[in-house]
Formats: structure tokens, sequence, C-alpha cells
């Protein structure tokens, strides 16, 4: 996906997905721009924004942005990773990974 005169292009096999609805399209989108750069401008090649963030950019509710991931993860266009504290159960970082065998 490219980024042209302030649009986006988005892969025919996701924006054509029918077990995909439109703000799950929408998401893939956000997500893969958020996956571009971390805060200090570094490359990254996943999306650490939480639930929260996400529902507030497309303005919708944290439990659109779960379904929407759901539906992403089931038609195999997103891998989630969870990445915990060593020895321990604490959640460190969730990590939502494009698929780029997926698409």
């Amino acid at each position: 996906m490219t980024i042209l005169n302030n649009y986006y292009t988005v892969p025919i096999i996701v924006l054509r997905d029918k077990n995909l609805s439109k703000g799950a399209k929408l998401l893939f989108i956000e997500i893969y721009n958020t996956s571009d750069r971390d805060n200090n401008g570094d490359y990254e090649d996943y999306c650490s924004k939480r639930n929260k963030y996400l529902a507030e950019l497309l303005n919708v509710s944290s439990s659109s942005i779960k379904l929407w991931l759901r539906q992403l993860k089931n038609s195999n266009f997103i891998k989630i990773e969870l990445i915990y504290e060593e020895n321990s159960k604490e959640l460190i970082e969730r990590r939502i990974i494009i698929n780029n065998g997926g698409i």
C-alpha cells in the first residue's frame, strides 16, 4: 500500500474480500499506515497502537475495533503477537503484523 497525494491505495484482495466489513477494511489501512514509523521515527514492521487509539482515530467504539481485528485475523490479513514480561504473564506490548502472505 502506498500513499499518493494524501490518498492510500489498498490491495485489491483486501478491498474485494466479502468477509470483511467496510470498517475492517478502513482499520487495515490504519494498521498499515501506523506500521511505518514509531514515535522516534524509526521503521517498524508492526502496529503497536492500542484499541482505544485506533477507535478514536476512526471515531468508533473499542468493541468495533476488536470485531474488525478478528475479521482481519480470520481472513489471514494480519497476525497478532503478544509480548509478555519474561517469566511473567504481564503483557508488555501487542503487535499487529500485516501478513504479507495473505495479501
